[in-house]
């Protein structure tokens, strides 16, 4: 695959075929403990799709260890290069020295770099630039027969760009195995590890007795300052949450005498309803009142119809005393 151009999509759909570990080693993969993500990203690889599977060209399995005894028995260290590789306290001291350990015993180092991306997870990812500011890469480690850049490291993105990454990286372990080659690696007088707590390593939360020894043996000590800083927060705590007394038993509470209730108030029958008196009888109409005739059969406009009437009965009497007197 070294030989040949490929381009990214056709790079993703590459299977590589791992040669098992050279003779006399029992790895293909040094992982420290001190260089953060990179267990993480051997088993990301080992998980990965980039091996052939076929049965007579079978890739091996890949293999890795993180025990620093066993460096003289593995083909490559892989150094995983991110914002946390320089930045881990004395975590990053420790890290050091095993790049130094692997160049003295002649163990390739592989160097794979976490390139930003603006799209995907949270992958620690820095410019490479960053690897040379101040307070980062060591200065002996620039420089020299043991500068750590001189081969191109392997790019790593995220999303669908990190299939390639793989490949990339899986083909760079199955091509580059090789006998050891120590490098007298010296360090210089100036250069002065870096020390205090890693602020990167997670704090884990106590739960509860158990699981705070459990959580102490999984986890190692960062360093002597991070075990203080355990030790006092233990004492405070112990100090503001003394142990709670056991709670005393509940009272039995006194037997209560239930007084009966009294008998419910009988319902009085409903009253009994009075009869309506007889309806008044309607008068008959009066003598004058049944010679008028209906309105509707004299005129349409009711004012002209009531005049005729009302003329009668304020004259009539008029007319009958001047009858009389006449008479």
């Amino acid at each position: 695959m070294s030989s040949e151009l490929y381009l990214e999509d056709e790079t993703a759909r590459v299977r590589v075929s791992l040669p098992p570990p050279l003779s006399g080693r029992k790895h293909h993969l040094f992982c420290s403990k001190f260089n953060a993500g990179a267990l993480e990203l051997a088993e990301e690889l080992r998980e990965s799709d980039v091996f052939v599977t076929n049965r007579k060209k079978a890739s091996a399995a890949l293999i890795f260890t993180t025990n620093v005894d066993n460096l003289a028995e593995c083909d490559h260290m892989l150094v995983l290069l991110d914002e946390r590789t320089w930045t881990s306290g004395a975590d990053t001291a420790k890290f050091v020295a095993h790049i130094l350990m692997a160049m003295r015993t002649g163990v390739h180092i592989c160097c794979v770099h976490e390139v930003p991306a603006v799209v995907g997870p949270h992958r620690h990812a820095c410019d490479f630039t960053m690897m040379f500011h101040d307070d980062w890469t060591p200065a002996h480690l620039t420089g020299g027969r043991t500068n750590l850049y001189r081969e191109v490291d392997v790019a790593l993105k995220g999303e669908e760009w990190r299939q390639p990454g793989l490949v990339a990286l899986a083909d760079k372990l199955s091509t580059s195995a090789r006998e050891h080659r120590p490098i007298d690696s010296r360090v210089p007088v100036s250069y002065k590890p870096k020390t205090g707590a890693n602020p990167w390593a997670p704090v884990p939360v106590p739960v509860g007795d158990a699981a705070c020894a459990e959580l102490r043996a999984a986890h190692e000590p960062v360093n002597g300052a991070h075990a203080e800083l355990r030790m006092s927060l233990g004492a405070a705590a112990s100090v503001l949450a003394p142990p709670l007394k056991p709670a005393p038993p509940p009272k039995q509470a006194d037997a209560v005498e239930l007084v009966p209730m009294p008998p419910a108030m009988p319902v009085p029958p409903p009253a009994e309803l009075a009869p309506m008196p007889p309806a008044m009888p309607v008068p008959p109409p009066s003598k004058r009142a049944a010679a008028l005739p209906p309105l509707a059969a004299t005129a349409r406009n009711p004012v002209t119809a009531i005049l005729p009437h009302l003329r009668g009965m304020l004259f009539a009497p008029a007319a009958a005393s001047s009858a009389r007197l006449d008479a």
